[in-house]
């Protein structure tokens, strides 16, 4: 009987039949070959919970199933591989090396499979090779050779990884190098030094690629970060013509001038955004407006979370915020009834969320407990359920 030996514990072969049938079968060769391996080992998982002991054979399949079963241990798995003929065992290694850092003997083992059976993911991650190793060089003509013969959709995934295991003295003339390397370097840049260290690269960013809604959001953060308040606004509002839709970029320049000390400019342009939500009586713009509106002028935000309900009254999303507003504003009375309603009533004719909202109305305390024995002004949604969450919520000292 085969055995293996894994520390001082032997394990007799027998018990994985199942999953030894299926390696010992198994015809195919490069990429269905270890998609055949990884099948068989999940599909043994029930029989064999640890197959280490059982698989020990000479095979291709039997080297690519111990190399997965050792995949958190990338050394040990590569040891594993010793087939010489198999394209499956070459992408393994591959796959492995790159994984130890190993990136040119990486390349050399892609190469081999390419060479015999070559499809579109052993060319992607061919580019992705190509493109770190001319990053560790320290090569941005390389990188750039190998970003514009790349198709559009992998160049972001190319330069992430790029910017990734470059020097991180190379990222300012990676981020001169193509707008998708400006992108990244930002990233990391920002990752390293902090949103003012992103600003160069973010700034060729914005230069190469105008129509970006978020490389403009990227660069405000980033001006904010260095002090540039005016140019962050700027940042923003190109941000917000490109992408009118995003409320994000209409709440960031807001909460970024309370945080630098201009709340005046900060409430100028909350009145505005207040204005322009009402007008267009939109209720998503309604509710952006009201969570810019929380950080500088709560009562405004009440408003337009009200304003917003109004619009859809049986919305149970809003009634939520509009809780929440009240809560913000310090108003725990108004607040605890209007969860309470949300809790009793429900909305769009069921129950609401009401663990969450038992929850907000468990952290107003006493106000919760006075305004459950209100009288309810609607008819109560599934009565049952709602009997032991006003039960734990009036026993609450």
């Amino acid at each position: 009987m085969a055995l293996l030996t894994v520390g001082c514990r032997q394990e007799p072969a027998s018990r994985c039949p199942g999953v030894l049938r299926a390696l010992d079968t198994a015809r195919a060769s490069g990429r269905a070959l270890i998609a055949q391996v990884d099948a068989a080992l999940a599909s043994g998982r029930a029989e064999c919970p640890d197959p280490i002991a059982a698989v020990t054979g000479p095979t291709s399949a039997h080297q690519l199933a111990r190399a997965r079963l050792l995949d958190e241990q990338p050394a040990a798995a590569l040891a594993q591989l010793t087939a010489v003929f198999e394209p499956a065992v070459w992408l393994r290694r591959a796959e492995l090396l790159d994984r130890l850092g190993r990136i040119d003997e990486a390349r050399d083992e892609l190469a081999r499979a390419i060479a015999v059976a070559p499809d579109a993911e052993m060319l992607a991650t061919k580019r992705l090779l190509d493109a770190s190793s001319a990053a560790r060089r320290g090569s941005p003509d390389d990188l750039a050779r190998v970003l514009a013969a790349a198709p559009l959709p992998e160049r972001p995934r190319l330069s992430h990884r790029a910017v990734a295991d470059a020097a991180p003295g190379l990222l300012a003339a990676l981020a001169a190098a193509g707008p998708e390397l400006a992108i990244a370097a930002g990233v990391r840049l920002e990752e390293l030094h902090g949103p003012a260290g992103a600003l160069a690269a973010r700034e060729e960013a914005a230069r190469m690629v105008p129509d970006d809604a978020d490389v403009w959001d990227a660069l405000a953060r980033s001006r904010v970060a260095a002090g540039d308040v005016d140019g962050a606004l700027e940042a923003w509002d190109r941000a917000i013509a490109n992408a009118p839709a995003q409320p994000a970029f209409r709440i960031a320049p807001i909460r970024a001038l309370v945080l630098a000390g201009v709340p005046d400019r900060a409430r100028q342009r909350a009145g505005k955004l207040a204005a322009e939500a009402r007008s267009a009586r939109s209720v998503e713009l309604l509710v952006a407006a009201s969570s810019a509106a929380s950080a500088i002028d709560r009562e405004l935000a009440v408003a337009l979370a009200r304003d917003a309900q109004a619009l859809r009254p049986r919305d149970g999303r809003l009634a939520f915020l509009v809780a929440q507003r009240l809560a913000d504003a310090g108003d725990t009375t108004a607040a605890a009834r209007a969860y309470a309603d949300l809790l009793i009533c429900g909305a769009h004719g069921r129950a609401w969320h009401r663990h969450e909202v038992a929850a907000k109305l468990r952290e107003l305390g006493a106000a919760a407990r006075s305004v459950l024995d209100e009288k309810s002004r609607c008819e109560t949604v599934e009565p049952g359920d709602l009997e032991q969450y006003t039960s734990a919520l009036r026993a609450i000292r």
